[in-house]
């Protein structure tokens, strides 16, 4: 059997395909930009919104391999890049984060008005589907958006950040994620003196702590466990009345299966193979991830 670390890193490590982005720089409507990136297909076919995960961008393979299928059948491809992500610093102490459902809102109904469709749907990996599924529940009914699609979505924060930082996860993961975010916040600290404690962040070794020192306090939690609490998904997927598919691998190292909640009924579909790590499904058959994504659209 593949391993599933194996298969997650190889996924986000190995050549994607090219994709020839148009970027648009979005001021925000708290005077702040993110960078949006563009491709565009048939006029006549639809749009696709995708958004990344946890210090990724545009640029990473897991968007890139879904992007490229939906450009390859015409379709234009709108691919955001949250907050600090996308090579670009953003101009505010604040960052993104999974409860960000107003963030997520207003960057699809941008998409939805800056370019021409005949449909609009969304798509989210990991962070992104998470925030995705939030916003399905609170605020979906203020666009178009027809479904939703979801890859390795993080249900419960707190059963995920233990994940990432236990065991050999943590060396593989917790720094991986690290390694970025610390870089980050110490590039903030010099524009805004007193955002948090430098060296605690430079000694932060897992995601908990950073959670604790930066994303909790700068975006208004009052800690950490607050934060996954009022970020973690699950508790929406009762709520929205979009269509919505949840694409979940049983062996996935950062979303573990235990913490997989039960499929609710009615607009609400689960997908759970054996295997295919984090947003990576290499072992499936060729394409087999965007494909499922499209049967469902």
């Amino acid at each position: 059997m593949v391993s599933r670390h194996w298969e997650t890193v190889a996924s986000a490590c190995g050549a994607g395909p090219k994709i020839s982005y148009e970027r648009r720089v979005v001021p925000t409507p708290d005077g702040d930009e993110i960078a949006l990136d563009f491709a565009g297909g048939e006029a006549d076919k639809p749009l696709l919104a995708l958004f990344h995960g946890l210090e990724g961008s545009s640029q990473s393979n897991s968007v890139r391999r879904i992007a490229a299928h939906f450009l390859a059948e015409g379709w234009s491809v709108a691919a955001p890049n949250f907050r600090t992500c996308g090579g670009r610093m953003n101009l505010l102490p604040r960052a993104y984060h999974a409860a960000d459902e107003s963030e997520t809102g207003w960057m699809l109904r941008h998409c939805e008005a800056a370019f021409a469709h005949c449909g609009f749907y969304a798509a989210g990996i990991s962070l992104g589907g998470n925030a995705l599924i939030n916003w399905a529940a609170k605020c979906g009914g203020e666009n178009t958006v027809r479904a939703v699609a979801t890859v390795s979505a993080p249900f419960n924060l707190a059963a995920s950040v233990r994940a990432i930082d236990g065991g050999i996860s943590r060396r593989i993961y917790a720094e991986h994620f690290l390694k970025t975010l610390r870089e980050k916040v110490l590039q903030k600290q010099k524009r805004f003196p007193g955002l948090c404690a430098g060296a605690d962040i430079r000694r932060a070794k897992t995601l908990a702590e950073f959670d604790e020192l930066y994303t909790a306090p700068v975006h208004r939690f009052a800690s950490a466990a607050e934060y996954w609490k009022r970020g973690s998904c699950e508790k929406s997927l009762t709520q929205t009345k979009l269509p919505l598919l949840c694409i979940n691998a049983l062996n996935d190292p950062l979303v573990p299966a235990a913490s997989l909640p039960e499929p609710p009924s009615g607009n609400v579909q689960f997908h759970r193979p054996k295997t295919g790590g984090h947003a990576a499904f290499l072992g499936t058959p060729q394409n087999w991830l965007p494909k499922t994504i499209a049967n469902f659209f």
